[in-house]
């Protein structure tokens, strides 16, 4: 048996999402697809529109045979974090031999060769570090490091683009965990992930911004994936404003004090103090808009306060290069269950099905991890408007999908 992985977020499961599951599947002749997925908060410190198990059984319908949770330490971090813990958790399972994603450039030598430069390459990272000093993103001055470079100038073009910036994030994870994981670039079809536009193959954060404004996106959709986006909103289970989080968020930043602040993964350069000082911001927007600067981009800002809400450490990112948690079950086809019966014979990571069943034969460490993805499952549900919906959620209770 040879395993596809890829690593997502589904937020929500679109076109071109079915395009790459089934490319990479054809590419690759692997005889599974296991796809390891966000759950109630995503990489951009975004809430996830719709509940894991909706958007996994979408996923499924698209093409994936089995469904893990990335625990929500890893993705509600930054890219490397976000992609180092993902691979992290393909790394430690049986039978995977290859592991795909999107990218803007198919060339995976050069790509291989950037994540390499950035991993091993003191004299890059010296030169990014000294550029940092001066201002602006790590992105704009890692592109800058590389051009000063007469061997890798002709690879900082590949920073310019969006999907390529994940791709060599997953890259690098491969290259710092020495792993034998095969890396198979898909090349993105139709809108770029940041794009706001609706067109065909749009993207997720267009869908999104549609949906926000009451805009209808059936046609932009596989039939599945807006059936289950129906349901979700008929049951008033939905997000689509980090809004929704505001009084739980505000309140923490007024209690927590800068000492607190100061202990969250992606905090540094003194910005604790910046959000102490702006704490009387009237909603999230505000007080992004008012701490936001050139070398502090709006999504880490996010990430920030959500890390801040879930109570995530520095000190829960320290050890990603260890054997994964545990592989939380979101939901499986027939093959997912022959995948699964296959791992319970021959893998050193827990199979969760039962989280407060199983919480006591976990490490401390990995206890750690699942009491923050059921904590972050609590909080998902609490910021639901209707009291019944936030009901309806109970992350220590819901099994997983089977779709046949």
């Amino acid at each position: 048996m040879k395993l596809l992985g890829v690593i997502a977020e589904y937020n929500p499961f679109h076109f071109g999402h079915e395009y790459h599951l089934n490319k990479a599947r054809e590419l690759s002749q692997a005889d599974g697809v296991v796809v390891v997925m966000s759950g109630f908060f995503c990489q951009r410190g975004l809430p996830a529109m719709i509940h894991p198990w909706a958007r996994a059984e979408a996923a499924l319908k698209g093409g994936a045979d089995l469904v893990l949770l990335l625990p929500t330490a890893y993705s509600l971090n930054n890219a490397d974090v976000f992609a180092l813990g993902g691979v992290s958790l393909l790394n430690s399972l049986p039978k995977m031999k290859y592991l795909s994603f999107g990218s803007e450039d198919e060339n995976i030598a050069d790509l291989k060769a950037l994540a390499r430069a950035i991993v091993h390459d003191k004299e890059l990272n010296q030169r990014a570090k000294e550029l940092q000093g001066l201002g602006g993103n790590y992105g704009r001055n890692l592109s800058l490091a590389l051009k000063r470079d007469e061997k890798l100038a002709p690879l900082a073009q590949l920073l310019d683009k969006p999907n390529n910036i994940l791709a060599i994030a997953y890259l690098k994870a491969l290259e710092e965990l020495n792993s034998s994981l095969l890396p198979l670039p898909v090349l993105r079809q139709g809108a770029d992930f940041l794009d706001e536009q609706l067109k065909p193959m749009a993207s997720a954060t267009a869908l999104r911004q549609a949906l926000a404004k009451g805009e209808s996106i059936k046609e932009f959709l596989p039939e599945y994936s807006f059936e289950l986006i129906e349901k979700e909103t008929a049951a008033e289970r939905l997000h689509l404003s980090v809004e929704n989080f505001a009084v739980q968020i505000l309140t923490l930043l007024h209690r927590q004090g800068v000492a607190a602040l100061k202990d969250l993964p992606e905090m540094n350069e003194g910005l604790e103090n910046r959000f102490w000082a702006k704490r009387d911001a009237k909603n999230i927007s505000d007080l992004i808009g008012a701490v936001k600067s050139k070398r502090h981009p709006h999504s880490k800002l996010q990430r920030l306060l959500f890390q801040l809400l879930l109570d995530i450490k520095k000190e829960d990112v320290t050890d990603i290069d260890q054997v994964a948690p545990y592989a939380y079950i979101l939901a499986m086809n027939g093959t997912g269950q022959e995948i699964l019966a296959a791992w319970r014979k021959d893998t050193p990571v827990m199979l969760i099905d039962r989280p407060l069943k199983q919480m006591d034969e976990l490490s401390q460490r990995s206890k750690r991890f699942l009491e923050i993805d059921l904590l972050a499952a609590q909080l998902w549900s609490l910021a639901l408007a209707n009291e019944d919906a936030r009901v309806s959620i109970d992350f220590s209770r819901i099994r997983p999908v089977r779709v046949q």
